[in-house]
C-alpha cells in the first residue's frame, strides 16, 4: 500500500482505512460521517483529512458502489 511506502505506521494506516470506510461505506451524510471520524481519532493524518474535506469548496465525490471501495482496500 502506498501509505506504508510513504512511511505511515500500521496504526495510522488502519485509522485512515477506517475513516475512509466511515466516509464512503456508511449511509451517513458527509457531515455525520466526518463528526464520527473526528470523535474516533485525533491523529494528525485524520485531522488533515477532515480539514481537507471541510475546506473543500467543491466537495468530494462519494461512490454509490461499495465494491469499488472494498476492492481498493484489498
Amino acid at each position: 500500500m502506498g501509505l506504508r511506502r510513504a512511511g505511515f505506521k500500521a496504526d495510522a494506516v488502519r485509522e485512515i482505512k477506517d475513516a475512509f470506510k466511515t466516509l464512503y461505506l456508511s449511509d451517513r451524510s458527509q457531515e455525520d460521517a466526518l463528526e464520527e471520524i473526528k470523535e474516533k481519532s485525533k491523529s494528525a493524518a485524520i485531522e488533515h483529512l477532515v480539514r481537507f474535506i471541510e475546506g473543500s469548496k467543491r466537495g468530494i465525490c462519494r461512490t454509490r458502489d461499495s465494491n469499488e471501495i472494498d476492492d481498493f482496500f484489498e
